[in-house]
């Protein structure tokens, strides 16, 4: 018998001004509390829940941090741009 994988569902993520620090808010599956996932230098550190860790909630936050990483910098005529992870192709965003 296959079990169905709960899905952290999140709602926002908050950058500390000039820190490394990411704050995940994560809605619980009984749709009753919020939790915070914690994340330092791009990797989890810590979720407010009562699950065992690692926990859904760190995994699939540590899932979307993943995806947010750009995967290159390139430098071309001058102008320097980096590479985000887009669905299967990178997307080009100029380095402000």
């Amino acid at each position: 018998m296959a079990t169905a994988t709960k899905q952290a569902d999140i709602r926002y993520r908050v950058e500390l001004k000039g820190k490394e620090i990411v704050v995940y808010k994560v809605h619980s599956s009984d749709d009753s509390q919020d939790y915070e996932v914690t994340v330092f230098e791009g990797k989890v550190s810590g979720c407010s829940c009562p699950a065992t860790k690692p926990c859904y909630h760190m995994r699939d936050v540590q899932a979307r941090e993943d995806a947010r990483k750009p995967i290159g910098t390139l430098n071309g005529r001058g102008a320097e741009v980096k590479i985000e992870r887009a669905g299967r192709l990178g997307k080009l965003v100029p380095m402000r």
